[in-house]
């Protein structure tokens, strides 16, 4: 929507730095590149280790169930921990998602690597997706 309402050319064209964009994507590739991939196959391996007998225990909920835990298991912890990151414990790993000189889309990805990585919504995440996942016992070509 800040491309369609031309938003976005009118608050980052003008403020945004060269520092900004590559803090932005370089944050933005480290979380899709590292940070996720740790937290999903540490959540699968710390399941496969505290709870085998439950893989795909949930597999057979409806679609509305597993939406609501998803709303649940992310929505609502993503904001409990934004909340948190504004507490003097946290507050450090977060400044700089509120540092930017312009509000976009952009900052969405600007925070510390630790921050995204104890991010409760991407463990979460790992133990939904142990939870409601069937192993393949065949292979298919």
């Amino acid at each position: 929507m800040e491309f369609i309402t031309r938003r976005y050319q009118a608050t980052v064209h003008g403020s945004a730095t060269a520092n900004d964009t590559w803090l932005e994507v370089l944050m933005f590739v480290s979380l899709i590149a590292i940070t996720q991939p740790i937290a999903l196959l540490g959540s699968n391996a710390l399941c496969n280790w505290l709870m085998p007998a439950q893989h795909n225990a949930w597999a057979n909920l409806p679609w509305w169930a597993m939406a609501g835990l998803l709303l649940i298991g992310d929505d609502l912890t993503q904001y409990l921990w934004h909340r948190a990151s504004h507490t003097p414990l946290l507050w450090p790993l977060h400044r700089a998602h509120h540092s930017a000189a312009y509000m976009s889309v952009r900052i969405t990805y600007r925070n510390n690597f630790f921050y995204y990585l104890m991010m409760p919504g991407l463990w979460i995440g790992g133990v939904a997706v142990y939870l409601v996942s069937a192993r393949s016992t065949r292979r298919t070509w």
